[in-house]
Parts: structure tokens; sequence; C-alpha cells
């Protein structure tokens, strides 16, 4: 009866080990697989849905140097304490690097109202018949890669992974590892 009572317990401590080792086994599988699934997001923002290198960060900072160049013109007849050229400065730093995708596109918002802001007070100017070229070419350059953005494939990757991570049984998991969803650039 002792020996019964022995090997029942080694039984019972058998199957919770068992138990413990396949939940931890399912708990780190998921949390790896839906951070495989944020890196992916994660890359197609920084190189492109395709990996070409054609991504959104790559025209978001394309767009930075533009707004550089759109001071530099500027400065030719403002101070560069001027309100419209310190707030496209702002914007600029605050976009320049950004890797977050909903970070980037808040900064990309306000460079582009800063933007809008200063090459409307240029267009105010008597601008050197150069320098109204590159203000322009500047703002159209701005424009282009705007719209290039806007027809990047990156919001629908990352729709796709959260419909993946909304469905049981990945929405348990998310919820368990404290796994967020891939942001979008909005």
């Amino acid at each position: 009866d002792c020996m019964q009572k022995k090997n029942r317990k080694k039984w019972v401590v058998a199957i919770l080990l068992l138990v413990l080792i396949v939940l931890a086994s399912t708990y780190f599988s998921a949390y790896r697989g839906m951070k495989e699934e944020l890196d992916t997001a994660k890359e197609a923002f920084l190189t492109g849905t395709d990996g070409s290198g054609y991504s959104i960060y790559t025209d978001l900072q394309a767009r930075v140097k533009l707004a550089r160049s759109l001071r530099a013109v500027a400065l030719h007849y403002f101070s560069a304490e001027d309100i419209r050229v310190r707030d496209l400065d702002a914007a600029a730093n605050r976009l320049d690097g950004e890797t977050s995708p909903h970070k980037a596109y808040e900064a990309d918002q306000a460079l582009t109202e800063a933007a809008d802001k200063l090459s409307l007070a240029l267009e105010g100017e008597a601008l050197t018949a150069t320098d109204a070229g590159y203000r322009i070419g500047i703002m159209e350059d701005l424009e282009a890669y705007a719209a290039s953005i806007a027809r990047s494939g990156y919001n629908d990757l990352a729709h796709e992974i959260n419909a993946k991570f909304s469905r049981f049984p990945a929405s348990f998991f998310r919820m368990i590892t404290f796994t967020e969803e891939a942001e979008y650039f909005q």
C-alpha cells in the first residue's frame, strides 16, 4: 500500500511536469511566432513589403532631406528663428530616423503641415528664379513621396497580421503573452 502511494505520487508529479512543459512550450512557441509576425511587419516598414528597400521608411527619410532643402531655401529670406522655419526643423528632426510606423505617421503629418506653411510664406517673397524653381521642385517631390507612401502595401500587411492575431487561438495567446498588434502607418 505504501509502495502504491509512492508510485501514484510519482505519476502525479510526472504528469504535472509534463503538463507544465507542454504549457510552457506552447506559450513560448506562440510568443515566438507572434514576434516573428511583428518583426515581419517592422521589416516591411523599413525595407518594403517586397524587401526591395523601397519602403515607407525610405520615402520618409527622403522627405526629411527635402524638408531640409526647403529650409535652406527659406534661410535666404527668413531668419532661422522664424517660427515657420523652426516648425519645419522640429518636424524634420522628429521624423528623422523614426522607426515606429504610428509615430512616423504623426511626425510626417507635422512635416507636411510645416512644409506647406513655409512654402506658402516663400510664395509671398521675391524669390530668385533659382530659389523659386527649387521651392516648386521640392514641394512636388514631397508630394510624390507622399503618393508613393500612400500606395505602399504596408498597412495591408499590418491589417493581415492583426487579423491573424484577432482569431482564436492566437487572440488568447496574444493576450497571455502581452503581445501588441502590428502598428499601422496612420
